[in-house]
């Protein structure tokens, strides 16, 4: 699955208005609300209202991608929210803090200007107890991926021991041809200095418009755990292939070998060793940055955190 950002050159208003201004995303429209002491939202949200916003791109999608299954990817949109393509409703998205995928490719002009408008509703007040931002404030991004493809958020691995170190890689495939075909997975698990699994030729039969999922186990040598303190991660590629070798979708995810337990006598433990959490919890605003997720921001917040001692993040939202 190939993915494209849709960051960057967007337009934004409010309704009832309209001037458009160019955006770039991440951004946070209630940051830019005039303050109302009225505001029904009061102290919650610093006295920032809601209210009702449109942002609009611009797509070219080049003919050739015709046949392909696309979707849009919204990290998050703070608002009762609709999208629609060439005036076409595509979905609709009524929480603010969960990702959400929708499917596009029948709603496109495939060599032509396509109009991509997102409506983000938070106008209704109150509506929380804490600063909630307005809009498209999580990135947005576009996946093109081939008839028959590891299905979206279909790669997943989890630690079955660490002594030795043992994973299960559960891997979901999605076929939305025309005909049976014959494929083959490739797995492989990199470090960063070198493929520590090489599994090749897992070959199945992947049904015509269905959806197939399958699971393995694999113990890796010279794996190195993760921890509080060497937060390492490794990383699961998987590739799929037709029956005559050709490479039809790739998709890798980062993990780290990890078995969390508990007892009343061990307390918590991570990897067989008992730990002490010293932890914060933490809504998703930066202050005065507002709602917008900027990664400089994120990594900032972490490594302040750890340098002042902490092992623990509840992350809110």
């Amino acid at each position: 699955m190939i993915t494209y950002s849709l960051d960057s050159g967007w337009f934004f208003w409010k309704k009832g208005t309209e001037h458009k201004i160019p955006v770039t995303i991440p951004h946070d429209a209630m940051l830019y609300e005039k303050r109302d002491p009225a505001c029904l939202n009061g102290m919650n949200t610093g006295y920032y209202p809601g209210g009702c916003y449109y942002y609009e791109k611009m797509l070219e999608i080049p003919k050739p991608l015709a046949g392909k299954s696309i979707w849009l990817e919204f990290e998050g949109i703070q608002g009762i929210s609709r999208v629609f393509v060439n005036g076409e409703e595509a979905g609709e998205i009524d929480f603010g803090y969960a990702d959400h995928f929708m499917r596009i490719d029948g709603l496109l002009h495939y060599g032509e200007t396509n109009i991509l408008t997102v409506e983000a509703d938070n106008s209704g007040e109150l509506n929380s107890r804490w600063y909630t931002g307005s809009g498209l404030y999580r990135p947005v991004s576009l996946h093109i991926a081939d008839k028959m493809h590891v299905a979206v958020n279909g790669l997943k691995i989890r630690t079955l021991s660490f002594e030795p170190a043992c994973v299960e890689v559960h891997v979901a495939l999605e076929n939305d041809g025309t005909a049976d075909a014959d494929t083959c997975l490739e797995i492989a698990v990199l470090t960063k200095e070198k493929t520590i699994l090489d599994k090749k030729e897992i070959r199945m039969m992947l049904p015509t418009k269905e959806r197939t999922e399958q699971t393995f186990s694999f113990t890796l040598t010279g794996a190195r755990l993760w921890s509080a303190e060497d937060p390492y991660l490794h990383e699961c590629r998987v590739r799929l292939r037709d029956g005559s070798g050709c490479l039809l979708d790739e998709t890798c995810a980062r993990f780290g070998i990890r078995e969390v337990s508990g007892s009343a006598g061990k307390g918590l433990q991570v990897n067989g060793r008992t730990i002490k959490l010293y932890g914060a919890c933490l809504h998703h605003d930066n202050g005065l940055l507002g709602a917008a997720t900027y990664p400089a921001a994120e990594y900032r917040r972490i490594r302040k955190l750890k340098e002042l001692g902490y092992n623990a993040v509840r992350s809110a939202h």
